[in-house]
């Protein structure tokens, strides 16, 4: 990275598509997350939790239907893909380990149901960082995207960040969820730059 004057910089990257873009610049953190604070809840309060926590599954499974509904309108395999992706999303949110595990542990550890949901996530992405399998090992990102949801719905937090865009916008970012990518308006986005973590450089 060059710095030319006060307010300028000047990146080094790889390009992956051809063209060139002039916009505004939309630093985009993929890895922000609702800050929580954990609680202790009184025994009277546990099956409130454990409501909350079905409530938000079904609000974020909801959200991500209707994030489906957009990746139906994208043509070519790319749209089937992210389609599938966020359907494995709400199956994680239905009745799965993850919420059976959120519940059980509010009621073990009797703490408040947004710090348990990122407990659960920790757990669950340790559990398949040790696996010796590549494709497991990639889902980690899936895992956290769906708790990230999760907690946002607990909240009552609407995501956002890449529905509203300026015209022109050139997303800077580590990397982007494909519901992230479900939220992008070709007619708005100009360009987009992701680190490639392997060398740290951009691709743009």
């Amino acid at each position: 990275m060059l710095f030319r004057s006060a307010g300028e910089r000047i990146f080094d990257g790889l390009p992956v598509g051809a063209g060139i873009a002039i916009g505004i610049v939309h630093r985009h953190d993929s890895r922000a997350i609702v800050q929580v604070r954990e609680r202790r809840i009184p025994a009277a309060k546990i099956r409130t939790e454990q409501h909350r926590v079905l409530e938000a599954a079904a609000d974020a499974t909801h959200r991500m239907e209707a994030l489906q509904s957009q990746a139906r309108k994208m043509s070519g395999a790319a749209g089937e893909e992210l389609g599938y992706i966020l359907e494995a999303y709400q199956q994680m949110l239905s009745g799965s380990r993850l919420v059976r595990g959120v519940q059980k542990r509010i009621a073990a550890e009797r703490i408040n149901a947004e710090a348990a949901v990122m407990k659960e996530i920790g757990l669950m992405a340790e559990a398949f960082a040790a696996m010796d399998d590549l494709y497991l090992a990639a889902r980690i990102a899936d895992i956290r995207e769906v708790g990230r949801r999760l907690v946002e719905s607990l909240g009552k937090e609407t995501v956002t960040g890449l529905e509203d865009l300026p015209p022109n916008a050139i997303i800077v970012t580590d990397e982007l969820s494909p519901a992230d990518t479900a939220l992008l308006d070709p007619k708005r986005v100009a360009g987009l730059a992701t680190i490639d973590r392997k060398s740290t450089r951009l691709n743009f």
